[in-house]
């Protein structure tokens, strides 16, 4: 979720609030409009998938069945990270891909995996 959305989201609706309780004169409309255009985009954000990297797919599918229960696929992916456990070709291209950058970059990365494990995602193009 994009962070700086949601704050500007908060920071839209405590200014009319503000507004309001200082008993000052308040457009409803734009502010409205404003609120109402950030909540559809932030909606929009939320039921949006995560976009994976081929590599992630054939990992994720191939080798460990994506299931209603998915602590064990996330377990699998963080032992690979962290214990270099590589049981695969595809585990290996996985890991490559993770770990392309810096550390900041590799651990977003990494969260994205578990998010796309957790919440569904959709294979790049």
């Amino acid at each position: 979720m994009n962070k700086t959305k949601v704050m500007q989201i908060l920071n839209s609706i405590d200014l009319g609030l503000n507004i309001i309780e200082e008993g000052q004169q308040l457009d409803t409309q734009v502010l409205t409009e404003s609120v109402r255009t950030d909540v559809e985009d932030l909606k929009e954000e939320l039921n949006s998938k995560p976009v994976m990297p081929k590599v992630f797919d054939e990992w994720d599918c191939e080798e460990h069945e994506c299931c209603d229960c998915c602590e064990m696929e996330i377990e699998n992916l963080i032992s690979m990270y962290f214990k270099n456990d590589l049981a695969s070709d595809n585990g290996r291209m996985l890991l490559k891909w993770i770990n392309q950058g810096e550390f900041k970059e590799n651990t977003v990365r990494l969260l994205k995996c578990i998010d796309a494990i957790r919440y569904g995602y959709e294979v790049e193009k």
